[in-house]
């Protein structure tokens, strides 16, 4: 598996490539502004990198993220949560790191 959707999926929340190796696109869409923050966690929840914080409009995005922790470090094969907050809705996608 390389990206498993974890609950409903309000976001039309996607990742490419699968699985995820140094680099990957994130797409989303808002049907209204708000705010948004799109964060990585591991499989026992900790946060280990944040890719984006902030105001937006509604509308359709496609941001990157390079694969890396907090500290700009590669981040370890393995399986991890992709979670998207915006709007009081969550969406999180389960992301395999190759």
């Amino acid at each position: 598996i390389g990206v498993e959707q974890l609950d409903y999926n309000a976001f039309n929340l996607e990742v490419f490539p699968v699985p995820v190796e140094n680099n990957a696109t994130i797409r989303f869409s808002l049907d209204s502004d708000a705010e948004v923050e799109i964060s990585v966690y591991s499989v026992v929840g900790q946060k280990v990198s944040s890719i984006s914080y902030g105001s937006y409009p509604a509308g359709s995005y496609s941001i990157s993220w390079s694969g890396t922790d907090h500290a700009g470090n590669q981040l370890g094969t393995g399986m991890y949560i992709l979670k998207m907050t915006a709007g009081g809705e969550v969406s999180t996608l389960k992301i395999l790191k190759k």
